[in-house]
């Protein structure tokens, strides 16, 4: 019996050691810090779940600026070199967006969709049409998943979960739109499908118009918008 539970016991401990072997030192010592907090946190005043909503918004926005500069990393540029592109694309897709007349959510929609195809010229992304028949399977996969499938997820959880106007246009903005136009960077300096990640771009960023049109319509004429 104290053998078994020996037994057990060194198997448990050599589970544990190779957790935090493969796990690793900092990432365990900044998750004890992070928890020690959350603990503290009751004790010194903070409120626990102000403190949980700010994590969780500082990562995500980590997480974003994080992708934004693999690509660059992968390709030998600068940290921040994928940054300025993609803000001064953004400018512009903003400005001819207010230029065009577009106003509310879609004005924010359609700055989106106008700055994707400038992103994707500036990254240097080609396109042929031969690539795009030879995968036109995985193409029109990744894009109907892209512009429809998952925004019918996001939006129909939203508006279940009772979410309206300007909330609803935030998440129909994050969900509908384009495939990332860092895909076709991140694509082809590791390696994989970069051609078809660069069409996936171009045809999601083309479809989008008709596809975002559609959303805003039919939420606009269900009353949730």
């Amino acid at each position: 019996m104290n053998e078994t539970l020996d037994r057990t016991n060194q198997t448990l401990a050599d589970r544990l050691r190779e957790f935090a072997k493969s796990f690793g030192l900092p990432r365990l010592i900044i998750a004890g810090f992070l928890l020690l907090l959350f603990i503290a946190a009751p004790f010194v005043g903070a409120d626990f779940w102000t403190q949980i909503s700010n994590t969780i918004n500082r990562f995500s926005w980590n997480a974003i600026m994080v992708l934004a500069m693999v690509p660059m990393i992968h390709s030998g540029c600068g940290l921040n070199f994928g940054l300025p592109l993609g803000i001064i694309s953004g400018l512009l897709g903003a400005t001819l967006s207010i230029e065009f007349g577009f106003t509310g959510a879609m004005s924010f929609v359609m700055a989106i969709v106008i700055a994707t195809p400038f992103a994707l010229i500036v990254l240097g992304a080609s396109f042929t049409l031969q690539g795009a028949i030879s995968e036109i399977r995985e193409l029109a996969f990744t894009v109907t998943g892209r512009l429809v499938i998952a925004p019918l997820i996001v939006i129909g959880g939203a508006v279940a979960l009772g979410y309206r106007q300007v909330d609803l246009a935030s998440l129909m903005a994050m969900s509908a739109t384009p495939c990332a136009v860092a895909s076709f960077a991140m694509a082809q300096q590791m390696d994989s499908d970069g051609e078809l990640a660069g069409n996936c771009v171009i045809f999601s960023s083309a479809l989008s118009c008709i596809t975002m049109f559609l959303w805003v319509f039919i939420t606009k004429n269900l009353g949730l918008l």
